[in-house]
């Protein structure tokens, strides 16, 4: 008598749909202040803004990309 086996499934099909990787949202280059606890941040901060016064007070900024910290920070500074 011969022995006929069947195929259980696999746990290594194919994944279900809508199972890949999450896409990541992109941010806004502007802040937005939030109810209380924005430490002292304008409700409205372009990137373009802190751009113009980082050249506009000699200091080294890029014309793409994100802006450091540090600057960003010196910006809020000056304009409190």
């Amino acid at each position: 008598m011969a022995s006929t086996a069947t195929a259980a499934p696999s746990d290594e099909a194919a994944p279900a749909a809508g199972s890949g990787r999450a896409r990541r949202t992109r941010r806004t280059s502007k802040a937005t202040a939030s109810a209380g606890g924005n430490g002292g941040v304008p409700a409205q901060r372009s990137l373009a803004q802190v751009r113009a016064w980082a050249r506009e007070n000699n200091k080294e900024v890029s014309t793409r990309g994100p802006i450091p910290a540090g600057l960003m920070a010196a910006y809020d500074e000056a304009h409190a």
